[in-house]
Order: structure tokens, then C-alpha cells, then sequence
């Protein structure tokens, strides 16, 4: 009895990592999570009543932070990018946070100094110690507390949100993406 063997050669190229581009697009989608959540970390100092009213830091601060909470929800629920509609609200949300740190900062803080010359331009010295929580001098801002005590429910109510969104979906089977 003879054996009959036959051999075929094929060939097959390994592929010893994803390629370069799936690499760095998900390096790249990491990053902006990471920055988006150190960002919110920092921003919370805001939230803070006795850094907010004794540094005297922009009015709109901590409203400035609960809008970037909202957008680092909106990013972490949904796919911003792949859905439409999702990045563009969370575009709108850091634009709208960003307009209401810096405009402050820069008219409220940063304009301290320049008081006599808006005085001089059309009686606009008012300006910047109404764009700040406190003059520095020790006189608070009539909105600077209804602001931060406002921003703190919010910002409650938002994790208490995301929580109860997290508790709800606890047991339920992981949505399949659609390719």
C-alpha cells in the first residue's frame, strides 16, 4: 500500500500589528477623551466658592465648567464621531463654554488695569468689575454666589444623571455598532 501525499505551498502574510492609520486614529480619539476629562478636571477649581470669590476668577466660571460637563457627556454617550448631530453639539457646548471663560477673562480680569482709559473712551470703567466674581479688594459681585450655587445644582444634577444612566444600563446587553 502506497500513500499518496501532495503538498501545496501558499502563501500568507502576517500582520504583526492593525495597520498604522487604525493606530493612530484611535491614539488620536484617546487623547481627546484624556484632554477633555483633565480639562474638566482642572475647570472644576471653579466650583470651588473660596478660590471662585477670593481670587476674584470670571463671573461666568463655574457656568462655563457645567457646559463643559454637558459636553463631556454628550462625548462619552454618544458617538460624536460618527454621529452628526452629536459633534455638533458638542461643538456648540465647548464654543459656548470657551465664550464664557474667555470674554470674562479677558474684559473682566485682564482689564483691571485699564479702568481709567474705559472711563475715558464712554464711562465703561464698569466693565470689568462687573465681568468678575470680586474686585480683589474684597467686594463680591451681587451675581457671583446665585451663579456658583446654580452651577453647583447643576453640575449635580448632571452626575447624578450620568449615574442613574450608568445604574439603568447595568444589566442590559452591550449595543452592537453598526458597521
Amino acid at each position: 500500500m502506497t500513500e499518496h501525499i501532495e503538498d501545496h505551498v501558499e502563501r500568507m502574510r502576517l500582520r504583526r500589528a492593525p495597520k498604522f492609520s487604525v493606530f493612530l486614529l484611535l491614539g488620536a480619539a484617546l487623547g481627546l477623551i484624556v484632554a477633555m476629562i483633565l480639562t474638566f478636571a482642572l475647570s472644576m477649581i471653579f466650583l470651588m466658592p473660596n478660590l471662585y470669590i477670593g481670587l476674584g476668577l470670571p463671573i461666568t466660571a463655574p457656568i462655563a465648567t457645567v457646559i463643559l460637563a454637558w459636553a463631556l457627556v454628550v462625548k462619552l454617550t454618544r458617538d460624536s464621531d460618527d454621529d452628526a448631530s452629536a459633534f455638533r453639539l458638542v461643538s456648540v457646548l465647548l464654543v459656548i463654554a470657551s465664550v464664557l471663560y474667555i470674554v470674562p477673562q479677558i474684559y473682566g480680569l485682564e482689564a483691571q488695569d485699564q479702568v481709567d482709559a474705559l472711563n475715558a473712551i464712554g464711562n465703561l470703567g464698569w466693565i470689568p468689575g462687573a465681568l468678575s466674581a470680586s474686585d480683589g479688594a474684597g467686594a463680591v459681585n451681587d451675581l457671583a454666589w446665585p451663579i456658583l450655587n446654580i452651577s453647583l445644582v447643576l453640575i449635580t444634577l448632571t452626575a447624578v444623571a450620568l449615574f442613574v444612566r450608568f445604574l439603568v444600563r447595568l444589566g442590559q446587553p452591550e449595543e452592537e455598532p453598526e458597521l
